[in-house]
């Protein structure tokens, strides 16, 4: 499970991103707007070849890691719109400072961080701007464009709504996988990952620091999912980014913070038998390590049924806002019959194989 808030402490729509202020990627100049695009040929196996930049990023060229050196090459993506960055922020919303994106233990004009710091009155968060989606099926290809804004109603942008209807500037993503400091998820490093409990007991600690602190949900965890492939041309984020966390068990859990001085993508090993920890985007452990809980997405495995929902509000057709308990099945989420023969697919990651929180 990811902590994540909607709280919007800022009054510009944007914050324009150039060389160390920016997402990360240290090109300097001005921010690209795009807007992007990427192509899924569906009958293609291949996770590489089987995408295809289109329109404005047509000739540009991905991004790569590094694995000797756990150092990512931006390829052409140095200053696109969407990177974001790392902060940390007050539990009442307020963004206290940013950090460093090379070196999350420090502050942005070099001074030390509170980014392992317990007594801190806050977490360290991934500020992510709007991101407007638009997918479209076109025969055997799947095409996502992306923007900064909304180009047409056919661009959406869930991610950002929040529970009363209000669109917000940016959204908070937690840098660290969350630990129990007093019965409250926090995303500090230095810290003993949380694992093994109920998802609403989970929720009542995420809570603790907020009512606008919840679980990362479906919406978010899509955006980031878009903008990997359109960052890194592939459907294979092991193979590309690295491998994370993913041999092992319980045993394996690491504290929090291995990459705390490391930059806002790092790996050094993209095998599917890694113990290596990752950072993607900022966050660690994006993948891998543990499972995690998401809101927005639940099954019945008895009838292999999805409920899902993209936002806290009611814009993605849902028919209620906010989310449901971890342990009662939705009504007015949207559904997807996927049929019970194709439930096991669903079940690896998830704590146990009853009804619930995914």
């Amino acid at each position: 499970m990811g902590i994540r808030t909607k709280l919007n402490p800022f009054g510009g729509k944007y914050t324009k991103k150039e060389g160390g202020s920016g997402g990360g990627g240290g090109g300097g100049g001005e921010r690209d707007n795009g807007p992007f695009g990427f192509r899924i040929d569906t009958t293609n196996s291949d996770p590489t070849n089987a995408v295809t930049y289109i329109g404005n990023n047509a000739s540009y060229t991905p991004a790569s890691m590094d694995f000797s050196t756990g150092i990512l090459d931006y390829g052409s993506w140095g200053n696109a719109f969407f990177l974001p960055r790392p902060v940390m922020l007050k539990s009442n919303g307020t963004v206290d400072y940013e950090l460093d994106h090379n070196d999350f233990t420090k502050k942005l004009n070099g001074a030390t961080s509170d980014v392992s710091n317990t007594s801190y009155d806050g977490n360290c968060m991934i500020a992510f701007p709007q991101v407007w989606l638009k997918f479209e099926v076109d025969g055997n290809y799947q095409n996502v464009y992306i923007a900064p804004e909304q180009i047409d109603s056919s661009y959406r942008c869930y991610t950002h709504i929040n529970k009363n209807g209000k669109m917000l500037d940016e959204i908070f993503v937690m840098a660290y996988e969350p630990s129990n400091v007093s019965n409250k998820l926090r995303s500090l490093a230095d810290q003993t990952i949380l694992y093994s409990l109920s998802g609403e007991t989970m929720r009542t600690y995420a809570k603790a620091n907020g009512d606008s602190w919840d679980f990362l949900d479906l919406g978010t965890i899509q955006m980031i999912q878009m903008l990997f492939i359109l960052m890194f041309k592939s459907l294979n984020s092991q193979s590309s980014a690295g491998g994370g966390v993913v041999d092992g068990s319980s045993s394996t859990y690491r504290t929090t913070g291995t990459t705390k001085d490391k930059g806002m993508f790092y790996s050094t090993d993209n095998t599917t038998s890694s113990i290596t920890p990752i950072k993607v985007f900022g966050i660690e452990n994006l993948w891998g390590n543990r499972y995690k809980w998401i809101n927005g997405l639940m099954m019945h495995a008895g009838t292999g049924t999805l409920y899902y929902k993209l936002c806290d509000y009611t814009t993605d057709g849902s028919t209620v806002k906010g989310y449901n308990p971890s342990n009662v099945l939705p009504t007015g989420y949207k559904t997807i019959t996927l049929g019970t023969s194709s439930m096991t697919r669903y079940k690896l990651g998830m704590p146990n194989t009853s009804d619930g929180l995914m």
